[in-house]
Order: C-alpha cells, then sequence, then structure tokens
C-alpha cells in the first residue's frame, strides 16, 4: 500500500511539474509574440488562412500579404485571435509549441495535389449543365 501511495504520489507531481511546464511556455509565447508583433490593418484586405478544419482571416496591407505567401512573415496563435509576426520569430516560436504558429505551407500544397489528380482531365469548353 505504501509503494501504490509513493507512485502516485511521483504521478501526481510530475503532472503538476508538466503543467507549470506548459504554462511557462505558453507565457514565453505570448511575450515573444508581444515583443515582436507586426502591427494589423484594420481597413487591410482580409487575408483568408486555414486553423483546422476552420477558416480564419486577419487583416493585412498589400505588402504583408506578399510577406506571407513569400514566407517573410507568419501567423502565431494570440491568445483567442492571431498575430503576425516575422519569419525568425516564429520559428522560435514553433520550438515552444508546433501547434502555436500556422503552417500556412501546408494548406496551400494540399490544393495543388488536388490539381495533379485531375491533371490528364480536361474541363470541356463545350460543357452543359
Amino acid at each position: 500500500a505504501q509503494a501504490e501511495k509513493v507512485a502516485s504520489d511521483k504521478e501526481l507531481e510530475r503532472r503538476k511539474a508538466e503543467k507549470a511546464e506548459a504554462k511557462a511556455r505558453a507565457a514565453q509565447i505570448r511575450q515573444i509574440v508581444d515583443q515582436h508583433r507586426v502591427p494589423q490593418s484594420d481597413d487591410g484586405e482580409p487575408f483568408y488562412f486555414q486553423d483546422g478544419t476552420h477558416i480564419k482571416r486577419v487583416y493585412v496591407t498589400a505588402e504583408q500579404r506578399e510577406q506571407l505567401v513569400g514566407g517573410a512573415l507568419a501567423i502565431a496563435r494570440y491568445g483567442k485571435s492571431f498575430a503576425l509576426v516575422p519569419a525568425a520569430v516564429a520559428e522560435k516560436i514553433r520550438e515552444r509549441d508546433p501547434n502555436a504558429v500556422i503552417d500556412l505551407e501546408a494548406a496551400t500544397s494540399s490544393s495543388d495535389d488536388v490539381d495533379d489528380a485531375y491533371k490528364g482531365f480536361e474541363v470541356p469548353d463545350d460543357l452543359m449543365w
């Protein structure tokens, strides 16, 4: 009975340590985003991206859109919203939590795979519905 209690105490301590470590990482990510976030334009154009199974959007300028598509900027989760951060900062965040940075490349590459699957099937010009 004593050995079981010791084992359960150790398990409880391990869980507490994991929770504390996760909380510390979340605080580090929040601080990194606070220090390096790129100001977003409320009157800019919407930039749509996939977050899991949902389509989300952030408002960006034309220059920011080019940087997002080119990989110079990334989108990081910031509380319940999102923030734009430089790519180098996104890598620091990804080291702490890979799920804290939105993977824009995976979303764009999956649509290319669908196009490749239908490459040999051309749509006729005279198709009538």
